[in-house]
């Protein structure tokens, strides 16, 4: 599939309460709230909000959006090198909906993920997935 990125907004904000917890930083502090649509051969199948600590990724957004997030971070030296992703199914509310191209109250799988180099949280994610269009795949491995 050709994948696609639509940004539907990229700004300074202030962490509120939840956003500041997950980033591990004060509520207030200045974060990138980035929100994309994520789409496949041009039907939408995520809509994604990330947050970032902007004290970590100066003049983020006065360089230019990237293609992909995790490219930049990479080339700033913060790829994130471990995850803690959160799944839970559930209905599109009417804002998922209109984004996603469904109905109100379709299924839906919501992804949130905190994104980390080391011990330090770079990413905080939020994404809503349209369910009929989407399979959660994850590769299991043990280290011996």
């Amino acid at each position: 599939m050709l994948a696609e990125s639509v940004t539907l907004l990229a700004r300074r904000e202030q962490a509120g309460p939840g956003v500041a917890r997950a980033l591990n930083i004060t509520e207030g502090d200045p974060v990138i709230h980035w929100k994309r649509l994520r789409r496949a051969d041009g039907g939408p199948m995520c809509v994604e909000d990330a947050f970032l600590n902007e004290v970590l990724l100066p003049g983020f957004l006065q360089t230019g959006l990237p293609d992909s997030l995790y490219s930049l971070l990479a080339a700033r030296g913060l790829r994130p090198s471990a995850a803690e992703d959160q799944l839970t199914a559930d209905l599109a509310n009417p804002i998922d909906a209109d984004l996603l191209e469904l109905n109100t109250g379709d299924p839906v799988l919501r992804h949130s993920r905190r994104g980390l180099v080391g011990d330090i949280v770079i990413e905080l994610s939020r994404s809503v997935y349209a369910g009929a269009r989407f399979t959660w795949w994850s590769p299991l491995t043990v280290s011996l």
